[in-house]
């Protein structure tokens, strides 16, 4: 079937290393993400069920736009 979900995960953040300003301020609207965008390392574990099942985990490098959207091209690690 074209476009069957196969599996999902549920993941929970572990640590974030933040550069130069701190994501709670952004995330509590205390401050808004600078004009260039903000950068930030999300590293996470978690556990992936459907047909395929396992744990997940990994850094994620997060860049946040200046509108608030966050590009991250994750790259996890799964174990099956």
């Amino acid at each position: 079937m074209i476009g069957e979900k196969i599996y999902e995960y549920v993941v929970d953040v572990q640590d974030t290393v933040e550069y130069g300003l701190s994501l709670a301020s952004i995330l509590s609207g205390e401050m808004n993400p600078p004009l260039h965008g903000a950068c930030f390392d999300v590293h996470f574990d978690g556990h992936v069920e459907g047909r395929i099942s396992g744990k997940i985990s990994g850094a994620d490098f997060a860049f946040m736009r200046p509108d608030g959207h966050v590009c991250s091209p994750s790259a996890p690690v799964a174990q099956i």
